[in-house]
């Protein structure tokens, strides 16, 4: 009996060799993905920042466009056109010194005809790009 006891104590003194080196072996591959996959989420939050200047560029253009539709002398639409922003651009804009922005362009169709148009209204279809994104596109109606 005192034979079996001594065989129990010597089973509980701890971890055996190859049990350090297997949970040694799983933190390394675990670590290892972990470092792998935080350089992919600050690539992530880059391509977010550019996305969300060139929207707020985008935006601040359109606003403009609003402005000069709601603050000249006749608040009419016929202020606006494309005389109005100079060689196409949205004028008093600056591009954020970074490489890569640039002032929006604004495109204005001078009579446009469709269906979301008043039947008895005049409309100008403004089209705001940024560098390859999807154009903003607003229609100023006079009526």
């Amino acid at each position: 009996m005192n034979k079996y006891r001594t065989d129990l104590r010597r089973r509980d003194h701890g971890f055996t060799l190859i049990e350090c080196i297997i949970v040694i072996v799983v933190l390394a591959i675990a670590g290892t993905g972990i470092a792998a996959m935080q350089g992919n989420i600050f690539d992530g939050q880059s391509s977010v920042k550019d996305l969300q200047i060139r929207i707020r560029l985008m935006e601040e253009c359109a606003e403009q466009v609003l402005a000069v539709r709601r603050f000249t002398v006749d608040e009419s639409y016929a202020a606006v056109s494309n005389g109005s922003f100079g060689t196409n651009l949205c004028g008093g804009l600056t591009a954020p010194a970074q490489a890569g922005y640039a002032i929006p362009t604004v495109s204005i169709t001078e009579g446009y005809t469709g269906t979301a148009c008043p039947t008895n209204g005049t409309c100008k279809l403004v089209t705001i790009t940024q560098n390859g994104m999807t154009p903003l596109t607003l229609m100023l109606a006079d009526y």
